[in-house]
């Protein structure tokens, strides 16, 4: 993980990226709705990228 300080270079946005094929074919599997499914991935990679670890993420998940 790469820590930022004010005083750092501004540089490009951060950028998450979701890859298709892995995306279907959990749909497929599961008949999830795939705009749920989308919404699930793109909520599960924004906790990565501040930090979350997987075992966070699920316990975050078991509160609801």
């Amino acid at each position: 993980m790469h820590l930022r300080s004010a005083s750092d270079a501004v540089g490009e946005p951060d950028m998450i990226v979701l890859f298709r094929e892995p995306i279907l074919l959990e749909w497929i599997e599961t008949g999830e709705d795939l705009a749920q499914l989308v919404n699930n991935v793109m909520i599960h990679e924004l906790a990565h990228h501040f930090g979350f670890s997987d075992d966070d993420i699920a316990a975050l998940e078991q509160d609801d």
